[in-house]
């Protein structure tokens, strides 16, 4: 799905790629993007290779040459940046010159990242993202390009509750176990205790031959009015540990002497309740390629309505908007490749336009109007487009749709 990324209008790099990682905290070691191509004037692909802030090394970025000799001679400056999911910037490795060439096959070209880690620490956010600029210096022309990546680690998330039965009888140094059955599969036995130490609560898990990478594991204490007391959260890589590896959860909050003083509030029949969430890497990472744009990229979001018929009226996209794709494919309409990279911004280019069209007074609304739409959004695989026409439709069903058949409408164009 083309995702919207707003334009800086005021930057005139060569090439610019935005990469999403989701999940990566979770991340047991290095991360590496999608191989991009760096224009169809030179046979060079390139990646970046992403440390999370838990493991040592720094981010690099790699070339792959298709001709060496070109690769010499190309002079770049490149810019790294950690980005808010919003766009705002976290941290900047500025703008820098580097150097191109090595004889070896793969070209690492070192960003200097270990600065930005010593400015800053990276947020631990649900979704990082990384803005690379590249700009030309040796003089040669080329055409812009943008690229727009995700990277997705597979997480798997649960929640569930442990009543502690009987808790007053707890001696001190006995261990009372819960068996976490959702993690099982990943080893013969996934533990997690509680034992009291000094009049100390203290909570660990153990994994008996596990294979998870990753584990992410908050708890809470439970009181009779449901509410919830934050006991901390831990991180935990079992991974490559044979035999058993227990782990030091936390420490509770209240010792059991508070607990036993307060058991009105905290021990319902003599059971202390506590709530666990649980999260876990249960897969290595899927790649997706969201947009590729070359040439010039609009850089406002909307077009006039003088500008939205001039391209309407474009032979080129007449052609391609009364065919669906497969059948353009079958008949052999010929779109070039300039062409096509200008059509697919079309749509999001028009899209605040067509809104404002669509939500004008009652009487310019047809279904008709929106049918097209629908057929716009779907040749170019706008799922923004996609979406806007049906929420119309329901805002203004009265209008679009005559009483005798509204129900059968909606569902026909929903």
């Amino acid at each position: 799905m083309a995702c919207s990324i707003p334009v800086d209008s005021k930057s005139d790099a060569w090439i610019t790629t935005f990469w999403d990682i989701k999940h990566y905290i979770y991340a047991f070691g290095s991360i590496d993007s999608p191989k991009f191509n760096m224009g169809s004037l030179e046979n060079i692909w390139w990646s970046i290779n992403f440390f999370p802030p838990e493991y040592p090394g720094t981010p690099s970025l790699c070339s792959f040459p298709g001709d060496r000799n070109s690769l010499r001679r190309m002079q770049l400056e490149l810019e790294i940046a950690f980005l808010e999911e919003n766009g705002s910037v976290l941290l900047l490795r500025e703008r820098k010159g580097i150097k191109l060439g090595n004889p070896s096959e793969e070209v690492n070209m070192e960003t200097e990242a270990t600065d930005i880690m010593e400015r800053g620490t990276i947020p631990l956010r649900e979704t990082l993202r990384i803005r690379c600029r590249m700009w030309r210096t040796d003089g040669q022309e080329a055409t812009p390009a943008t690229f727009i990546a995700r990277t997705i680690l597979n997480v798997k998330r649960i929640d569930f509750r442990w009543d502690i039965e009987r808790f007053s009888s707890i001696k001190s140094g006995q261990k009372v176990s819960y068996v976490l059955k959702p993690l099982s599969k990943f080893g013969k036995k996934t533990l997690i205790h509680i034992e009291e130490k000094k009049d100390k609560i203290m909570m660990s898990i153990e994994f008996r031959n596990a294979t998870l990478d990753h584990l992410k594991l908050q708890s809470f204490i439970v009181d009779k009015n449901g509410s919830q007391k934050d006991c901390g959260e831990r991180e935990v890589w079992p991974v490559g540990f044979d035999g058993d590896k227990e782990y030091v959860i936390s420490t509770l909050p209240f010792t059991k002497k508070y607990l036993m003083d307060n058991k009105d509030l905290y021990l319902k029949n003599d059971s202390l309740s506590l709530h666990f969430n649980c999260s876990w890497l249960i897969g290595w990472f899927s790649y997706q390629f969201e947009r590729m744009d070359y040439g010039i990229i609009i850089p406002e979001p909307h077009v006039s309505n003088a500008d939205m018929k001039r391209l309407i009226e474009m032979p080129c996209l007449k052609e391609y908007s009364e065919y669906d794709v497969k059948r353009c494919e079958r008949e052999l309409i010929q779109i070039y490749e300039a062409q096509k990279a200008f059509l697919c911004r079309i749509p999001s280019a028009m899209f605040p336009a067509i809104c404002k069209k669509v939500e004008e007074p009652e009487h310019n609304l047809s279904l008709g109007n929106l049918c097209d739409v629908l057929v716009l959004a779907d040749t170019f695989e706008d799922d923004l487009l996609k979406d806007a026409a049906p929420d119309c439709a329901l805002r203004h069903g009265k209008v679009l749709f005559p009483e005798s058949g509204k129900c059968s409408q909606k569902r026909t164009l929903l």
